[in-house]
């Protein structure tokens, strides 16, 4: 079974068409593209669906960026945001990013991590800066800042992913 990036990756992500409208200039197709592939997530029934209220608010090659707003599902016994959705969302995002680079392939997790800095609280309005350092053949690298309405880093998340060809024997 297909995860949802691997169904649009073959319904509407083909490489070539996203990195000929991504150079040629059409940022609002890849913006539009990001909204539609974090919809599609999103509504599946599947632990994707947690980041329904997800609003991207800009797209670059290599760079997402969105914002939530800390709600009760999101909360651990504390009161404050969930470490493990930290984690969920650097994964998602920094995928978003990645398929921002022309590549098409959102690839496989080789590495997540998540440095936690300072809470945030329900209501809280949280920013979420998803940036692909490096894709090289076989991996691609990336980070992912979450800062509160401040402007203050609450988490940084670090992603390595495996987006090499087929398998070997």
């Amino acid at each position: 079974m297909l995860s949802i990036f691997g169904r649009l990756s073959l319904m509407a992500m083909r490489p070539s068409t996203i990195a000929t409208r991504l150079y040629s200039g059409h940022d609002q197709h890849v913006f539009s593209m990001v909204q539609q592939i974090l919809k599609t997530a999103t509504t599946t029934t599947g632990f994707d669906r947690m980041a329904s209220n997800m609003e991207v608010v800009s797209v670059e090659p290599g760079k997402v960026r969105v914002q939530f707003k800390v709600e009760e599902e999101h909360l651990n016994g504390h009161g404050t945001l969930h470490g493990g959705y930290t984690s969920f969302l650097t994964d998602l995002i920094s995928t978003l990013a990645l398929m921002t680079t022309g590549n098409g392939n959102p690839g496989v997790s080789t590495d997540l991590s998540v440095a936690y800095m300072r809470s945030a609280k329900l209501n809280e309005i949280i920013t979420i800066d998803a940036d692909t350092l490096k894709t090289g053949k076989l991996l691609t690298f990336s980070t992912v800042d979450f800062r509160n309405e401040a402007g203050k880093l609450i988490a940084q998340g670090k992603h390595t992913k495996f987006v090499g060809g087929g398998a070997s024997s």
